[in-house]
């Protein structure tokens, strides 16, 4: 589902990593991908790879990644059903109106199918091509080039959404001390992300077809660690949900998302919202500041 990535980092532009959730050292190998190793933290069972490129070298990877994709190419990345369910989620949480800042905002597909009356919608993106395109597609949506642990807001937020980009930081707990700090009181912080754990585990025995796309992605979460990351940071009323289905590409794929898609929500509602199917693919959860 997720291809795995040829490495073209040499062995300076790598760096082996703790667990950024407890600094915890000890992990269970789940996979390799390359010269990636897919770790379970023994402490908490946080996912991770490392070695990890670093921080410097991950800047560049990105850069050359995303350096042919333009706006038009990056349709395949609108997700109408998650970006629906993250609207509702908002609404229910309160807020008709607001202040939005979308973190990892790509194309601004999500800001702009979320364009609504009564809304200030933000977003910032790290890659300067992508941030160029949105600017010039919808000039009320404000775009800031820069990385969101690192950039200087004059500003505080109602909601800060991150969307399938958790996944792509150095340090989710840095982002989410800089996400807390940058809410207004009783805003609400909406991630949603993967949760492929249990497919990792199976390829042990059985070739899932699932990978964790190391370096593209350097973390999965299961509701355990993102509720653990949500409370550490300080945030309360922490909440996940079932993420919706996403666009993939294929009629086998598609199928298969949708059954176990179909299934999780189920189970989810069966269980007065209680639990999640491990095979449910994806993961979203709110806090609140």
């Amino acid at each position: 589902m997720t291809p795995v990535h040829k490495n073209t980092f040499e062995v300076e532009d790598l760096e082996e990593v703790a667990c950024d959730l407890c600094g915890g050292v000890e992990g269970q190998v789940l996979d390799t991908e390359e010269v990636f190793c897919v770790k379970k933290c023994s402490n908490c069972g946080l996912v991770y790879v490392s070695p990890q490129p670093t921080g410097e070298s991950l800047e560049k990877y990105y850069a050359g990644f995303y350096s042919d994709t333009t706006a038009s190419a990056s349709e395949t990345w609108v997700h109408t059903q998650s970006f629906n369910q993250i609207r509702r989620i908002i609404i229910n949480s309160g807020y008709n109106s607001g202040t939005l800042l979308d973190v990892g905002c790509g194309f601004g597909h999500f800001l702009k199918t979320f364009h609504r009356p009564g809304w200030i919608l933000s977003g910032i993106e790290p890659n300067a091509d992508a941030t160029r395109s949105v600017v010039g597609s919808h000039e009320q949506i404000q775009i800031i080039n820069g990385n969101f642990t690192e950039y200087d807001f004059n500003s505080k937020y109602d909601v800060i959404t991150s969307l399938a980009s958790l996944e792509h930081m150095k340090s989710p707990i840095q982002m989410f001390g800089k996400t807390y700090q940058l809410l207004n009181d009783g805003g609400i912080v909406v991630v949603r992300v993967p949760f492929i754990e249990v497919f990792l585990t199976m390829k042990k025995y059985v070739n899932t077809g699932v990978y964790m796309g190391a370096p593209r992605h350097l973390f999965d979460f299961s509701p355990r660690t993102l509720s653990a990351y949500l409370r550490k940071s300080g945030f309360e009323d922490v909440r996940i949900y079932v993420g919706s289905r996403e666009k993939v590409l294929g009629f086998a794929n598609w199928s298969g998302v949708l059954l176990s898609k179909t299934l999780s929500k189920m189970l989810y509602y069966c269980s007065l919202k209680k639990y999640i199917f491990p095979f449910c693919g994806s993961i979203v959860a709110t806090g609140r500041k």
